[in-house]
């Protein structure tokens, strides 16, 4: 059996009166990598920071790395890297100045694959923070986290600012991380293709909770749109759902309604669709979703 890297437990987090985090649960073993995706305001970096424990929880339970995420000692932190929405970087410093004083806190700090990154990624030594880019200040802060191979990243949008092309050497880099160090990722993003290319879960969280966990496959294989034929003869009402299917969201507008069901893994979509018919008398479309579209009809 794998380590457990992370569990939360109906974990809630307060500003005052608002409730941003609303019991969220769940399990992530080692090596698994997670997107996060959300509509802005869902709790995403309210999440991570809870994760990191960089912002305590207000009830419930949340641990990594086998210790409460508020209780991470300097040598439990060495295992942990964060990539923030907003770099933390020196203005006065140049790249080599960052790397080296970061990597004097890293007992496990690889200089030579800091280096090679930074050379990859073309980034001059000797230039001020200042001076970078957007994308190359968002480069220099994967460095600065993942160069001592931690057991967990946690990323807040690490590639927004990034061109095409430093899009894809980032991921892949990030691939190549997860198969030869095993790190467990968190990754959340509003590019859901880059998303899609890398997760192996996705966490979607709307209105401060998880309203889906599940691997990409399962999603993929499992969950269909649904949708009446007809706006005008169709039906508008949510139907008997057949024995194998569960009604995760409804969406659309009243007279043309749409759900998202996840079925059972021995229930096909052909038969879902056969079988809905004949419970209700109508036609019905029952569509394979990808992430984006997914996405979108939960979060609407």
């Amino acid at each position: 059996m794998n380590e457990i890297t992370i569990e939360m437990s109906a974990l809630v987090k307060r500003y005052g009166p608002v409730q941003v985090l609303k019991g969220v649960s769940s399990r992530v073993e080692s090596g698994e990598i997670v997107g996060l995706v959300g509509r802005n305001g869902a709790g995403k970096s309210t999440l991570l920071d809870c994760l990191a424990g960089l912002k305590p929880v207000d009830e419930g339970q949340c641990r990594i790395l086998g210790v409460p995420s508020g209780e991470l000692t300097d040598a439990e932190r060495a295992n942990l890297g964060v990539v923030f929405q907003q770099d933390e970087l020196f203005e006065g410093y140049t790249v080599r100045k960052h790397l080296e004083l970061v990597g004097a806190h890293y007992p496990s700090w690889d200089s030579a694959y800091a280096d090679d990154l930074r050379q990859r990624w073309s980034l001059p030594s000797e230039q001020r923070v200042e001076k970078l880019s957007g994308g190359q200040r968002q480069l220099l802060a994967v460095i600065l986290a993942i160069a001592h191979r931690p057991r967990l990243l946690l990323m807040d949008e690490p590639a927004s600012a990034l061109d095409p092309l430093a899009r894809r050497r980032f991921l892949t880099e990030l691939v190549s991380l997860a198969c030869d160090a095993r790190t467990t990722m968190v990754l959340s993003s509003h590019q859901l293709a880059d998303i899609e290319r890398l997760a192996s879960r996705i966490w979607l969280l709307r209105d401060g909770r998880l309203a889906l966990d599940e691997s990409l496959d399962t999603l993929k294989d499992s969950v269909v749109g649904v949708e009446a034929c007809s706006t005008i003869t169709g039906p508008t009402k949510e139907p008997s759902w057949p024995d194998g299917a569960i009604p995760i969201a409804q969406t659309g507008a009243s007279d043309q309604p749409r759900w998202l069901v996840k079925l059972s893994p021995d229930m096909g979509r052909q038969t879902f669709e056969e079988q809905l018919a004949q419970a209700t008398g109508a036609r019905w479309q029952v569509k394979r979703l990808d992430l984006e579209s997914l996405s979108l009809e939960v979060l609407e």
